[in-house]
């Protein structure tokens, strides 16, 4: 199955926001829209998501207009980044609910949200009404609705918000599982511990990259700079070219530092890039176009 995007653009306003033209074509796996705040990201997805329609070119599903196909919406599940719920439904009646909006009969209704509180570990807490949920909590129950109806395409707006750090990972665990069968497609500015297949960067409303993750990882290869110090002389470094630190078990610092250079420090090496360093090396140096950064090889 294949999502095809093709020529589509979206202008807010005379002056105002411009997307696009942006093109490209998922196939079943994990996709990750990254780019920074303003960039159109969750633009995009809303007209993917049918909630806009892009001004021109087309998004087809199976070799048919998304608009046209009434089927599409059947198979998709959507979380927006930020949604609301009814406070004062029980997690299992918002699930009941929303099951019902989209079309499953009650059994299936039953069967699918007692399936995915389960799965996102929400079943307890569904007898409790929704106004008494912590944020964590109706984050997994809105990743819950979006696959009450087992969707072919899944759209998800910043999946990771409110989870922590084990959640994050049960979810992005769980999301490669269903990746092997449908498109999946997030947006998040969490980018370590995700098993990608295809990675897409927008800036400014313009795709600056399309392929795989490595491909794009190899652009910071020898811009990544490793070093291990005191936690005094940790103290002492730059933190602003820092992109995390581990503590290590004998109270020694090991971080990574981005740059064209090396910092002038003494016992610095270098480093093996993630997505997550590539990512922040790709902001702050590169401003090519899709054009000078791009993966050619097909999805």
């Amino acid at each position: 199955m294949m999502l095809e995007l093709t020529g589509i653009t979206k202008q807010f306003g005379a002056a105002g926001f411009s997307l696009g033209p942006v093109s490209f074509r998922l196939e079943n796996g994990l996709h990750l829209l990254a780019g920074p705040n303003g960039a159109g990201k969750s633009t995009l997805l809303r007209m993917i998501a049918t909630v806009l329609r892009p001004d021109c070119g087309q998004i087809a599903w199976r070799n048919g207009d998304i608009y046209a196909n009434g089927g599409y919406k059947r198979t998709l599940g959507y979380l927006p980044q930020t949604f609301g719920l009814y406070e004062e439904m029980t997690g299992w009646e918002f699930l009941q609910y929303m099951a019902g909006l989209k079309g499953l009969p009650p059994r299936l209704a039953r069967e699918r949200s007692d399936f995915v509180a389960i799965r996102f570990g929400i079943r307890q807490e569904c007898r409790r009404r929704i106004a008494l949920w912590s944020m964590g909590l109706r984050q997994r129950l809105g990743l819950a609705q979006a696959l009450l109806n087992d969707p072919a395409v899944l759209i998800l707006d910043e999946p990771f918000n409110g989870l922590d750090p084990e959640e994050s990972r049960a979810v992005s665990a769980f999301l490669a599982q269903l990746s092997e069968e449908r498109v999946i497609l997030i947006s998040s500015h969490v980018l370590s511990g995700l098993a990608v297949t295809r990675l897409l960067l927008l800036r400014n409303g313009r795709l600056c990259f399309e392929g795989a993750p490595t491909a794009f990882i190899n652009e910071a290869r020898g811009q990544v700079w490793s070093l291990t110090v005191s936690k005094d002389q940790w103290l002492k470094l730059p933190h602003h070219d820092s992109t995390g630190t581990i503590i290590l078990e004998d109270g020694q610092y090991r971080c990574n530092f981005i740059g064209e250079r090396p910092p002038d420090i003494p016992g610095v090496q270098v480093g093996e890039p993630g997505l997550e360093e590539a990512y922040i090396f790709w902001l702050r140096y590169n401003h090519s176009t899709s054009e000078e950064i791009r993966d050619d090889h097909p999805a």
